[in-house]
């Protein structure tokens, strides 16, 4: 009866999903910050080549593109890993909610069934 009583308590609470999140996005947030350092390294370059005229102009604006083109994919990137973990721990957190309500269930049932 106790363990029916305090069932729901078993269930994920917004404190732990609020966690689980934030482990999700530990892996998609560290590539961000990579990508982002790289691209700064990367425009650095750009204007050393540029300074030096090691490049051309039409060269510097075509590597810059190509760096932003670059930095905007990492960033959707992250987005959608951080939105597919998301959803992995909801799925998660969802499935256990289930399975404690069948047990409920069951045992509700069985409780019933022993007063027969």
């Amino acid at each position: 009866m106790g363990d029916l009583a305090w069932a729901h308590t078993m269930a994920p609470n917004g404190w732990e999903i609020s966690d689980e999140y934030k482990k999700a996005e530990q892996a998609p947030r560290k590539m961000f910050h990579i990508s982002k350092r790289e691209a700064f390294r990367i425009d650095e370059s750009i204007k050393i080549m540029e300074e030096n005229e090691w490049i051309t102009e039409k060269q510097a604006t075509e590597l810059k593109d190509w760096n932003t083109e670059r930095s905007n994919t990492f960033y959707e990137l992250y987005q959608q890993l951080g939105e597919a973990n998301r959803d992995k721990v909801n799925t998660h957190a969802e499935q256990i909610r289930k399975d404690i309500q069948t047990w409920v269930e069951k045992m509700e049932k069985l409780k019933e069934e022993s007063r027969n």
